[in-house]
This record gives structure tokens, C-alpha cells and sequence, in this order.
């Protein structure tokens, strides 16, 4: 029963995600990452990560995805009808994310001989309350990789507050 559900929402991602990037009204893709979003919340709750599926819906879908439907409908150079929303450098994206695909295949066998799987096991196997564990490593072991993530995110929101200032010239 446990499979068919993942089978089932991994495919609600995948559709979703493959949407999201086809897509030529902004919009609509921005709620199909929505969709996108609730599906991975979903694969955590199978996963018995409940503090992960929690935060996923509460930061990524109810606060950065309403930041971003704001700031769609709020920028008018996106609205309008006739601006371009197509990505004019194609090739240059297929390249580069199949340079990346290409490393992550190449990866798999090479975390087999690093015996990088029984390490990740073994640090699963020693954590059995996730919220308190979790907790604990990101205000402990943690806290300066965790204050390194903010500061990007709010470096990200500030360059949003940029790209969005209407040009006076």
C-alpha cells in the first residue's frame, strides 16, 4: 500500500515539476510548483519525517510560494502580454543540466566503493526523534552551516527587492 502511494505522488511530482518548467504563463506555473512542493511534503510524510513535511508546507508553500504569487502578480513587465517568457539561452541550460546529470550518474557507483551508504545509515540509525534530534544538530553540530543558509536566503530576498524596483529612467 506504501508503494502505490509513492508511486502515486512521485508521479504527482514529476508531472507537476515537468509543468512548472514548460509552461509560458508564469502563473500557472507557479501554482504547479505548489502542487509540486505539497507532493514532495507528502513523499517526507512517507518517509516518517514529520517535522521535514511540516516545514515543507509551512515555509515552502504557505510562506515562499505566497511571496512569489505576489510578486508575479505585482511585477508588470510579467503580467503584460507581450513580454518574452521564454528562455532565449536553451542550449547553454540543456548543456550544463546534462553536465550535472551526467556527474550525478557517474556519482552512484562511487559512493558504492566510498561506502557512503552505511554512513548515512549509520547517522539515521542514531537519531530517533526527529524534531528534538533535528533541533539539536542545527543549534549544535550544525549552527554555522544553518546561519550560512540564511544569510543566502536573505541575500536571495534582496536581490528579488532588486530585480522587482521599478526603473525611474
Amino acid at each position: 500500500m506504501v508503494g502505490i502511494i509513492f508511486y502515486f505522488t512521485a508521479g504527482i511530482i514529476i508531472i507537476s515539476a515537468i509543468l512548472v518548467v514548460t509552461l509560458r504563463n508564469i502563473l500557472h506555473s507557479a501554482l504547479f510548483l505548489i502542487l509540486c512542493l505539497i507532493g514532495v511534503a507528502g513523499i517526507y510524510i512517507i518517509l516518517r519525517a514529520d517535522f521535514f513535511a511540516a516545514a515543507q508546507i509551512l515555509v515552502y508553500v504557505g510562506g515562499i510560494m505566497v511571496l512569489m504569487l505576489f510578486t508575479i502578480m505585482l511585477t508588470q513587465k510579467v503580467t503584460n502580454t507581450k513580454f518574452k517568457q521564454t528562455n532565449e539561452q536553451w542550449f547553454k541550460s540543456i548543456v550544463i543540466c546534462g553536465f550535472i546529470l551526467c556527474t550525478i550518474i557517474f556519482a552512484i557507483p562511487f559512493a558504492k566503493i566510498l561506502k557512503l551508504n552505511s554512513l548515512i545509515q549509520n547517522t539515521g540509525q542514531s537519531l530517533p526523534a526527529t524534531t528534538i534530534s533535528l533541533g539539536k544538530l542545527l543549534f549544535g553540530e550544525y549552527v554555522l552551516p544553518f546561519e550560512v543558509i540564511s544569510l543566502v536566503l536573505i541575500s536571495a530576498l534582496i536581490g528579488a527587492v532588486v530585480f522587482t524596483r521599478e526603473n525611474k529612467k
